[in-house]
Order: C-alpha cells, then sequence, then structure tokens
C-alpha cells in the first residue's frame, strides 16, 4: 500500500529511480481496480459507468508513465524507452493511411507492437543498478 501511495503522490515526477516492487506493485493494484469499476459499472446506468471508466483511466495515466520512466531510470536506461511499445502503433497509423485496403499488412504493426511491450516488460523486471547512476542514488531500503 505504502509503495502504491508513494508512486500516487509522484505522479508527475519523471524524475529520479522507480524500484521493482513499486512499479509491479502499482500497475497490478490499477489493473486489479481498473477491473473492479469495470465489473461494477455493469450495475450502473449508461454512459455513466463508461465515464467513470474513462476518468480512472485518465487519473491513472500519468502516474502509471511516470512510474515506468523512473523504473526505467533505476535499470540505467533513458526513460523515453516507455515509447517502445508506441512505435508500432504509430507504424500501423501509417500502414492504415495508405490508399487502398491494408490486406494483411496489418500483422508487421501488430507483431512489432507485441515485440515492444514484452522487451518493455523483460526491461522493466530487471533488477536495478546496485549503484548510483545518472538518475539517482541506489535504492538502500529496498532488498530489489
Amino acid at each position: 500500500m505504502n509503495s502504491i501511495l508513494h508512486t500516487l503522490r509522484h505522479g508527475m515526477d519523471f524524475r529520479g529511480r522507480a524500484s521493482r516492487s513499486e512499479y509491479w506493485i502499482f500497475h497490478v493494484a490499477g489493473m486489479l481496480v481498473l477491473f473492479a469499476v469495470c465489473l461494477l459499472s455493469v450495475l450502473l446506468p449508461g454512459e455513466l459507468a463508461a465515464w467513470l471508466v474513462r476518468g480512472l483511466a485518465a487519473c491513472l495515466l500519468l502516474p502509471s508513465l511516470a512510474v515506468s520512466v523512473r523504473r526505467m531510470h533505476d535499470t540505467g536506461r533513458s526513460g523515453w524507452s516507455v515509447l517502445m511499445p508506441a512505435l508500432p502503433c504509430a507504424l500501423g497509423a501509417l500502414v492504415f493511411s495508405l490508399p487502398g485496403e491494408p490486406g494483411l499488412l496489418w500483422i508487421l504493426p501488430a507483431l512489432l507492437q507485441a515485440l515492444g511491450i514484452a522487451l518493455f516488460l523483460i526491461m522493466a523486471a530487471q533488477r536495478g543498478e546496485d549503484r548510483a547512476n545518472s538518475f539517482g542514488p541506489a535504492w538502500s531500503w529496498c532488498a530489489d
């Protein structure tokens, strides 16, 4: 619970480092809350449910991005690494903007995006650097 509150308090802070536990606990808790809200949204009337889910997802977007950038910093990588899964989306948009039918051409961006997500998750799961790096001091209170 402390790491979730810490992440929410530093939701706009893209500097520094985030431990593996802070990153994973925040994302798993966020997914569980979104899942619970989606289940409860069945009981709500019409558009209210959709707006509730959208609003919660929007509230979690910046803290999620910030903790992801800080997680990359902890592994010694640039925060721009979080954009790796988004690049194939841009390629997909380019493919679908071409005249005519995309045919099977849509498979390439989808495969690249899956690969980008997998690589990012592998990087996020890696142990952080044990020494201070250009993004901040090493964690001393976390057995990460």
